[in-house]
């Protein structure tokens, strides 16, 4: 990565390829096999630097943390998107509330680990440890902003400098060195634990400070970056911004209930697949129709108003119906740029001098490049204009449950309306769906529905994963402490069956087993163990050992000892039967 400096200059210009280093590096590797390519420590004989977990978990939330934007997001300044390359454009002046939000939950997990650490200091590479305590000190010298509300471009620049230059100074150092120094330095994790709770803080801030007017949140934010500010352009809502909100453990269950009902009420809804789109749908104005230039632009400017009067067709031109547009060969501003340096000498010198920032203004203002997303802006398939993107509505039910689970725990009063959206979504995926409305075998993972067609693109997408596990959460299994809890508050009635039914498995010794089941009862498997629930008052948990000995356990949590053997998949265990009554409260 280039300098701080430079990434402010131009952050689509943001990577230099060191080809001296990179012939470096195959000769280690010809040396020492795949070690050469990891970075090495100075001094060293042989062997890639090492860290300790604190260490390895700091260092990818501080690479985060260097490009946090307040009220913007994790600047996209290395050349490359998000996860969603759909917004591929956005890299370079693009910044991620999405990101923000999974860092922030991120940041929550760090803290619950760190504090087993303890009151003894960490050890850590001395490069490391600056660059953690340089950030502390940015994130607590500017912390007072965050209490004055909305900060302004000016003070947004000051802490993104401070991030910023944190981090470049590691990179130079590291950079110039080509290694880590052998040197230690001592951490206190009060430090590592406050520069946590700081930056949790900032976070906050910002998803409060992002939310929009309609009740939804923003996923992705357009930077305007000056020589003493950074401002902020905003961009239409995006479905992964409402589900980053719910996941990132910032809001409360109430105010998941507000965000889910907006979304449900906002454009990105399809009533035809009961399911949600990435993006509003839009139409986009043709070619002729966007590359026009108001009439007041034109007034304002004695150099396209001159132009234009002397038939000079380099920069604008008129066309029959008196509309004005910018050369039809410009793709980018530095084509209008290089068209204004052109004329830098002659006749148009002295207003080329005096308007040049004004001209380029105009032409961003017409085509608005800075707000271009990519495909996801331009096209009609994939995860384009009108799309259902399947993988993004899996991970919307995942943070829709956890939210129903939070609030049970937190707020019951607010579980039933979560619980409602909850199966809401769910009955928008495509095995609730008849072939003729999913467009395919309903069964089948595909990528994505575009606004005129079925399914498209099959194969395993992310949505597996995300459906797997909000199986799971709708079963109840949870595991807490190293033990194996049975919570099925989401679960509905009508699985439970009617009549006797026979339940086959496979065990854990490959062995195909049947069980016979009662009315009133449902099975799965848990590491290959069966797992039998049955309606009652009670809650008790009946385990049926190898040895053939019956164990009952009251409530509906197993021991640690018990959880690690299902975990082990030892078959000590060969059958967990689970009496409960379903739903929260159960």
């Amino acid at each position: 990565l280039r300098p701080y400096p430079a990434l402010l200059d131009d952050p689509r210009a943001a990577i230099d390829f060191d080809h001296e280093r990179e012939e470096a590096i195959e000769a280690r590797v010809a040396e020492l096999g795949f070690d050469g390519r990891c970075l090495p420590v100075s001094g060293a004989a042989a062997g890639p630097a090492r860290a300790n977990l604190t260490e390895k978990l700091l260092v990818p939330f501080l690479a985060k943390l260097c490009s946090f934007v307040p009220e913007a997001g994790i600047w996209m300044n290395t050349q490359r998107p998000e996860w969603n390359d759909a917004n591929n454009a956005l890299a370079g002046y693009g910044a991620s509330m999405v990101t923000v939000a999974y860092a922030r939950r991120y940041a929550t997990v760090c803290l619950e680990l760190f504090q087993a650490l303890g009151d003894d200091d960490v050890p850590m590479q001395a490069e490391v440890a600056d660059w953690l305590m340089r950030t502390h000190a940015a994130l607590a010298e500017h912390e007072p902003l965050l209490a004055g509300g909305a900060l302004d471009d000016l003070d947004r620049k000051r802490v993104v400098d401070a991030l910023g230059s944190a981090a470049g100074d590691y990179r130079a150092g590291l950079y110039a060195a080509g290694a880590l120094s052998s040197e230690q330095a001592a951490v206190p994790p009060g430090a590592i634990r406050d520069l946590l709770h700081r930056a949790l803080r900032f976070f906050d801030h910002s998803i409060e400070r992002t939310r929009r007017d309609d009740g939804l949140y923003e996923a992705y934010t357009v930077l305007r970056i000056g020589e003493d500010r950074v401002g902020v352009a905003t961009l239409y809502p995006m479905l992964e911004g409402q589900v980053a909100a719910l996941s990132s453990g910032a809001l409360s269950p109430a105010e998941a209930v507000e965000v889910l009902t907006a979304l449900r009420a906002s454009p990105m809804y399809r009533e035809d697949q009961h399911s949600y789109m990435l993006y509003p749908n839009r139409s986009l104005p043709g070619f002729r129709e966007k590359n026009v230039v108001p009439a007041e632009a034109i007034e304002g400017s004695p150099l396209l108003t001159r132009l234009l009067a002397e038939g000079d067709h380099r920069v604008v031109e008129r066309d029959l119906d008196g509309a004005v547009h910018f050369n039809p060969d410009f793709q980018s501003g530095r084509d209008l740029e290089r068209a204004l340096d052109a004329m830098r000498e002659g006749a148009y010198a002295d207003l080329v001098e005096t308007e040049r920032e004004l001209v380029l203004s105009v032409f961003e203002s017409v085509f608005d490049h800075a707000r271009f997303t990519g495909r996801s802006g331009t096209f009609y398939g994939y995860e384009g204009l009108g799309s259902i993107y399947w993988h993004m509505v899996g991970k919307l039910l995942l943070a829709v449950q956890e939210c129903a689970q939070r609030a049970a725990e937190e707020d019951p009063a607010s579980f039933p309306a979560l619980a409602e959206r909850y199966w809401d979504v769910r009955a928008g995926l495509g095995f609730q769906k008849s072939p003729a409305v999913y467009g395919a075998f309903p069964t089948d993972p595909y990528s994505h529905t575009p606004w005129n067609g079925g399914a498209k693109q099959p194969g395993m997408t992310g949505q597996v994963k995300e459906e797997i596990l909000t199986r799971a959460g709708e079963l109840g299994v949870r595991i807490e402490g190293g033990c194996l809890r049975f919570e099925p508050i989401l679960l509905r009635s009508e699985e439970f069956f009617e009549g006797p039914e026979t339940f086959r498995y496979v065990d854990v010794e490959g062995r195909a087993v049947a069980v016979e089941l009662q009315p009133g009862s449902l099975a799965f498997t848990w590491g290959q163990v069966p797992v039998v629930y049955r309606r009652s008052e009670r809650r008790e948990v009946r385990l049926t050992l190898a040895d053939g000995e019956a164990r009952t356990i009251e409530g509906a949590t197993l021991p640690a000892e018990e959880s690690a053997e299902i975990f082990r998949r030892s078959g000590w265990i060969r059958r967990i039967e689970v009496a409960l009554n379903p739903g929260l409260g159960g």
